[in-house]
């Protein structure tokens, strides 16, 4: 296993009190892994899931936090970490696609992404509750599929965005329109239901947030069904109704 990978795990899984050394020297590791020129094998993306996954589960504050940066400073970021560290170039013509499982074996490169697919995916089915910890595992995990689908064309992944459209928590809203605003920027994917157009519609007129107006503006745009002047209308129609 990756050295560094080791350090990272044993320092989240120690007995020592969380203090806020204990969240700096995480940062640290995370930056020494990013600074190495090694990528990481596929049993060392599991192990990190794994620790992800154990820290979750805590309930206690150093649990907590530790779940926090870790994702934020490495998880999120780690299908650009592999791209860069393995020098793979994403086809400027066509994303492959990308699955969970798979019949047939694959290069290792695609099956770390769909390791992380597949634990993204785990985490979104999770039983929800309204804490603010879970709001926040979910945006993660949101950025992370944002990411992920900018390489890979990764089946009905609009589906998961929508149904977090209706979440209350506004940074749980924000990254999933974020997300159907990357997955509709592509071609093979255009075609958009009259459900979210009028899931899109409505949110653009009760939302407090301009941001997500303007988010739920350009996706109406990617998908062909407004167009910019359009949506400076409903922009001009929103801050009229909420200044």
């Amino acid at each position: 296993m990756h050295t560094t990978i080791t350090k990272i795990i044993q320092h989240c899984t120690n007995d020592e009190p969380y203090t806020k050394e204990t969240r700096y020297q995480l940062y640290r590791l995370i930056a020494d892994l990013k600074k190495g020129t090694e990528t990481l094998s596929v049993n060392d993306l599991k192990a990190l899931l794994a620790l992800n996954d154990q820290l979750s589960q805590g309930t206690n504050t150093k649990s907590r936090y530790l779940e926090e940066a870790l994702m934020e400073e490495l998880m999120i970021g780690l299908p650009i970490f592999l791209q860069v560290k393995e020098e793979y170039e994403t086809p400027e013509e066509y994303r492959e696609l990308l699955q969970e499982y798979y019949d047939e074996p694959v290069n290792e490169y695609k099956l770390k992404h769909s390791l992380l697919l597949k634990y993204a995916k785990e985490v979104i089915l999770q039983e929800q509750n309204k804490s603010k910890r879970q709001a926040k595992r979910i945006t993660n995990i949101l950025r992370l599929l944002t990411i992920l689908q900018a390489s890979f064309q990764i089946p009905n992944i609009q589906n998961i965005y929508e149904d977090k459209l209706d979440n209350k928590d506004k940074d749980v809203q924000i990254f999933a329109l974020v997300g159907l605003e990357e997955y509709y920027k592509y071609e093979e994917s255009k075609k958009i239901t009259k459900k979210l157009i009028k899931k899109l519609e409505n949110l653009i007129k009760t939302t407090k947030y301009r941001i997500n107006v303007v988010a739920a503006c350009q996706i109406l745009i990617n998908s062909k069904i407004i167009d910019e002047i359009d949506a400076l209308s409903y922009l001009d129609q929103w801050e009229e109704n909420y200044k």
